[in-house]
């Protein structure tokens, strides 16, 4: 067992050997103190903001971040030219509040849409609130069911 043992430490104890007979000129020490000081007191470079960013962002979450944000510019884009059509097609009075309340309900339900009429004090829109979240539920089950008997009859 010893045998090996020592055979296998036979190279650390070469290389060991050779780092003893190396050693620095004399020049290396001269401002070797100086150096070593001068790196102390030097502050560390500051990160970019990209190498923060990067350090501490899965890429996985930052698409699905970025995958949101898309979808909610475009519905945004939808409305506002939904509005404008209806108001100078059609002759609507379509305010921003109405359209504000009208994304809510579509982005986020009928609860959302009423709790945030009632928080900012529109309260005749509570009701047109819960009518467009009810009937953005109904209708999205509607497809959703009709989508789901699509599917399953292809596979």
């Amino acid at each position: 067992m010893k045998d090996s043992d020592s055979n296998q430490n036979e190279p650390i104890q070469d290389l060991l050997a050779s780092k003893q007979k190396e050693k620095p000129g004399d020049e290396f020490f001269e401002n070797f103190s100086d150096q070593v000081l001068t790196r102390l007191e030097e502050p560390a470079p500051k990160p970019t903001l990209w190498e923060r960013l990067s350090e501490n962002v899965d890429p996985f979450r930052a698409a699905a971040a970025l995958f949101a944000a898309t979808v909610l510019a475009i519905h945004l884009v939808v409305m506002l030219l939904g509005v404008r059509l209806a108001n100078g097609a059609c002759g609507a009075r379509i305010t921003v509040s109405h359209m504000v309340i009208a994304s809510n309900a579509n982005v986020g339900g009928s609860g959302t849409a009423i709790a945030m009429a009632s928080a900012l004090g529109w309260t005749p829109l509570v009701a047109p609130a819960a009518m467009c979240g009810a009937l953005g539920y109904a209708s999205a089950t509607a497809v959703g069911l009709g989508l789901e008997a699509l599917l399953l009859r292809g596979s």
